[in-house]
């Protein structure tokens, strides 16, 4: 099974999403020990939002295209999903919204 974990608090081991997140991973893990796991810390390695220079593929936008492609990659071959999601004012954290918007 392929597993990818995605956190996006910006609190950082501070966060309760986080440790749920984690937690959760773990406990998968546990349960199947031969998961493949990728890790990806939106905070750490953010993604940049879609833009017009993307779509024209510029060269000066092609390792952020490529790191596109990756997450990309990283999705389609994952069996299950967890995102670990921080609300702020009852909303989502903005980087998470460039994952979702691509």
């Amino acid at each position: 099974m392929n597993l990818l974990h995605i956190d996006s608090s910006i609190l950082g081991e501070q966060s309760v999403s986080r440790m749920l997140s984690r937690a959760t991973v773990q406990r998968l893990k546990e349960y199947n020990p031969a998961t493949g796991i990728i890790y990806r810390d939106l905070v750490a390695v953010p993604v940049s939002h879609l833009t017009g220079d993307h779509l024209a593929a510029s060269l000066t936008m092609m390792e952020e295209i490529a790191l596109g492609e990756k997450l990309l990659e990283e999705f389609i071959n994952a069996d299950v999903i967890i995102i670990g999601v921080a609300l702020y004012n009852l909303t989502i954290s903005s980087q998470l919204i460039p994952t979702l918007a691509d």
